[in-house]
């Protein structure tokens, strides 16, 4: 990531990125697509896709994140691999919690930038999920509700 937007979510992609297993090819799709929060659209919110395990499958590829913007709009890119997302299940997980640090050197200190607005059902674990495809490009709009 470019910017220091949403450090948390960023270090567990990475985490989660390092366990599944990062190394070797795996098929990407572009994924892009809108999140509205009541009808309206979701900005600077992170979008996460996690690759979902099948049957006995042990590595599925790195994790996709993706920021809206003020419409909403978003696409998805991995960390090594580049713009798209793993074909397959995907659970995917939405929050606009961000974190800033204050001082580099103290780990502690840091600020919340962005309070979260995002419920907890479509965060960690999520009830949300998407099926990325081969087909080159999915559209993956994502309208969320506080009821």
């Amino acid at each position: 990531m470019t910017s220091d937007r949403n450090i948390t979510t960023f270090i567990g992609a990475a985490l989660l990125g390092a366990v599944v297993g990062c190394s070797g090819e795996f098929p990407l799709a572009s994924v892009s697509g809108v999140v509205t929060l009541d009808g309206k659209p979701l900005e600077n919110a992170t979008v996460f896709f996690q690759p979902q395990a099948k049957g006995t499958e042990s590595v599925v590829g790195p994790p996709s994140i993706g920021v809206t913007d003020a419409t909403g709009k978003y696409s998805v890119a991995t960390h090594k691999l580049g713009s798209g997302a793993v074909v397959g299940d995907h659970t995917v997980s939405i929050s606009t919690f961000e974190l800033r640090m204050k001082d580099p050197q103290n780990s502690d200190a840091v600020e919340v930038v962005s309070p979260e607005r995002v419920p907890d059902r479509y965060r960690s674990p999520s009830e949300l999920s998407f099926q990325v495809t081969s087909r080159g490009s999915d559209e993956a709009n994502f309208d969320l509700t506080t009821n």
